[in-house]
Formats: structure tokens, C-alpha cells, sequence
């Protein structure tokens, strides 16, 4: 129930900020895409389901404004792109993804996946403790 909520929360701040968006020109951000290493939690049941992970922190994750407000580890699925594949994974698998959020469009999915090896070591914390460990990237 949990995971639910936590991506459901997600999903509603990107809809919040694509209204936002539709609202105030000055918060034009552009898609950010960010690095993150993750547990697989489960996989999708069904086609078009969200992968769920249990990621480290993202001390760099802006909102919709542009503010860095960071993004806790948690619990919390994640959509996947189109080409994206989650072949031979299964629950414990560790994994490296580039997730996307575009606040325009209210959207965020998994854009690139690869697998790590299983006695990685995960950080998981406190995105505001935990220092900048992975990076983000704007969209070209």
C-alpha cells in the first residue's frame, strides 16, 4: 500500500507542476534526467506497469520552480520507456537507472536501465545528508 501512495505522490506533483507550468511561463524547467542506484522491489504485473525500486537519495532533484529540493531514498515505482528492458531482472536485483522528469508534461519514467552487480552496496538515506552521489542532466 505503501509503494502506491509514495508513487501516487509523485504523480501528483508532477500534475501539480505541469499546471503549474500552464499557469506561470517563468517555471520552464527542462527535462532533467537523474542517475540513481536501486533494489528491485517488484516487477511489473501488468503491460505498461511502473518497475518498483528502492532507490538512494537524489540530493539534486529540482522541482518545478528549479529549486533543489533533493528526494529521500524511498520506496517507489517508476514507469519505463519503450525500449527499456527489464529482462533476467527479478526482486533484489541491484540496478542503475537514468530516470526522467519532464514537469511540463507531468511525467517521469525510466529511461536507461543496467544491472549491477548483487554485493553493490546501496546508500540510502536522507537526500539532505547524504551529499551528491549521482548527477542529473538536462535534456538537449
Amino acid at each position: 500500500m505503501r509503494r502506491e501512495a509514495l508513487g501516487a505522490a509523485m504523480f501528483a506533483a508532477l500534475s501539480i507542476g505541469a499546471a503549474c507550468r500552464a499557469k506561470n511561463a517563468s517555471t520552464d524547467q527542462p527535462v532533467k534526467r537523474y542517475t540513481v542506484r536501486a533494489e528491485v522491489v517488484s516487477l511489473p504485473t501488468e503491460p505498461g506497469g511502473g518497475l518498483t525500486l528502492r532507490h538512494e537519495s537524489v540530493p539534486d532533484f529540482t522541482d518545478v520552480t528549479g529549486a533543489v529540493v533533493g528526494m529521500d531514498s524511498m520506496v517507489m515505482p517508476f514507469p519505463v520507456a519503450r525500449g527499456v528492458s527489464l529482462e533476467n531482472l527479478s526482486p533484489g536485483a541491484k540496478v542503475e537507472v537514468v530516470f526522467s522528469v519532464d514537469w511540463a508534461q507531468g511525467l517521469y519514467q525510466i529511461e536507461r536501465l543496467r544491472t549491477l552487480p548483487s554485493e553493490t552496496t546501496l546508500r540510502l538515506g536522507n537526500a539532505h545528508e547524504m551529499g551528491p552521489a549521482m548527477k542529473h542532466e538536462e535534456a538537449k
